[in-house]
């Protein structure tokens, strides 16, 4: 895990950060996403999501943060379900 500014940044990831993929996804919730932060999949990052659901200042947004990142994990593991059902739905169409 990785903690520091509400914004993920290329330089996050530099000088001791996920630097080449290992063959374990590597999942990014933060506040907010940067432009140029798309750099960061060269590094091995799977995949991005910014946790804000509205746009308010971060004063607003920090009281949130927990309720926020619990909301965007949440919808990224419904997701990943679906998915993994529709493909083990077409693994047993194939099987037949």
């Amino acid at each position: 895990m990785y903690r520091g500014t509400r914004f993920v940044q290329r330089n996050t990831f530099l000088n001791g950060g996920v630097q080449e993929k290992r063959g374990v996804p590597v999942l990014v919730f933060a506040g907010g996403i940067e432009v140029g932060a798309e750099a960061l999949y060269e590094l091995g990052v799977t995949a991005m999501f910014s946790i804000n659901r509205t746009c308010e200042t971060f004063d607003v947004a920090r009281h949130k943060a927990k309720e926020n990142l619990c909301s965007a994990v949440e919808n990224m593991l419904r997701l990943w379900l679906a998915a993994s059902a529709q493909r083990a739905n077409e693994v047993a169409e194939y099987r037949k």
